[in-house]
């Protein structure tokens, strides 16, 4: 915890990455509680639960019929992406993840008004199943799948983390006007220029472009966000419009003691 605590002019802080709030970087804390006991037997501790109201919430049907209400930068695991996938990304016919394999997206929709939502924080692969056909889900923090165990010494992370050492692209998604809406970064060098990632991303009349490769070394993904951080700016400077990019937000939090 040391790591991830700090004093500062007399009050206590903690850092925090709160994906679904949009919050990342160092909170004060407000209040101390003892840590509840810990259930005996197997599988992973929850070591927080999280709650807000969040007016984008979407429906996501399973092709087994059942249907999922996610926040739309929840991110599932995409077996056609081989990376973790925003909900609002999600392409109908997508393949994911799943306890005993995959299935696929059936249906997507979107819940109007704003919602009491809710997420919890499991501790080490910080990933989890969820619904009847337990479809793998992650909040933050390194997740190891099937599809990419680490060898026996090297750490693997999960597709969204800086640290990655997979290797990178960068893309470009331009409107039938040839103007640049959306950048993005894709797993993998984009060989023949095809990506999977830019591809489930496309709408009607869009095509799209490879701007840069990442080979693989440790913080590959980072320097590709910082790339694609780059070339935002370069756009919107150029008065290209944008598809909006959500930004963090500071945030307060409690913290029970252990």
């Amino acid at each position: 915890m040391a790591e991830h605590s700090r004093r500062v002019a007399g009050r206590s802080e903690v850092w925090v990455d709160f994906e679904e709030l949009h919050a990342k970087g160092w909170a004060e804390v407000i209040e101390e509680r003892p840590c509840p006991k810990i259930a005996s037997g197997p599988g992973r501790v929850v070591t927080a639960t999280i709650t807000h109201a969040n007016d984008d919430v979407r429906t996501l049907t399973m092709s087994s019929g059942e249907t999922l209400h996610v926040t739309g930068n929840h991110r599932m695991y995409s077996a056609t992406c081989q990376d973790w996938v925003p909900v609002k990304d999600l392409e109908i016919g997508e393949a994911l993840r799943t306890v005993k394999g995959r299935e696929s997206v059936a249906a997507l929709g979107f819940q109007r008004g704003r919602h009491q939502v809710y997420n919890i924080e499991v501790e080490t692969e910080h990933c989890y199943f969820v619904g009847d056909g337990e479809v793998l889900t992650h909040n933050v923090g390194s997740c190891v799948t099937d599809s990419a165990k680490p060898s026996s010494n090297e750490t693997k992370y999960h597709g969204n983390d800086r640290r990655n050492a997979d290797p990178q692209h960068n893309y470009d998604i331009l409107n039938q006007d040839g103007n640049v809406r959306k950048n993005g970064v894709g797993t993998g060098l984009a060989e023949n220029d095809v990506s999977k990632r830019a591809q489930s991303q496309l709408k009607k009349g869009d095509t799209y472009r490879i701007t840069d490769r990442h080979e693989a070394s440790s913080g590959a993904r980072g320097r590709a966000y910082d790339r694609e951080k780059k070339r935002s700016k370069e756009h919107y400077e150029n008065g290209e419009k944008m598809d909006r990019h959500q930004r963090p937000k500071p945030a307060r939090v409690r913290r029970s003691k252990k």
